[in-house]
């Protein structure tokens, strides 16, 4: 979720006014559109937005794909 408020730059469920709400539209399903700026990066966000504890890829993966992107980012 902070990853894709930094990408959208604004703040999720911003229409929200209380913190149950946000969670219960959480639990549901509910996320914010990403933009298409940067698929690696959208594809990784979406990858830790699984509901099933076990498809959710691992810390050190996580990890692994962020430096890809930032070496990416700073030869670029």
């Amino acid at each position: 979720m902070i990853c894709s408020k930094i990408l959208l730059n604004k703040d999720l469920f911003c229409n929200v006014s209380n913190i149950e709400e946000v969670l219960e539209r959480i639990k549901s399903g509910e996320r914010p559109k990403l933009p298409s700026i940067c698929q690696e990066l959208t594809k990784l966000i979406e990858d830790c937005w699984r509901s099933s504890p076990s498809k959710l890829p691992k810390f050190v993966s996580i990890c692994k794909r962020l430096m890809k992107l930032k070496n990416f980012f700073l030869i670029e």
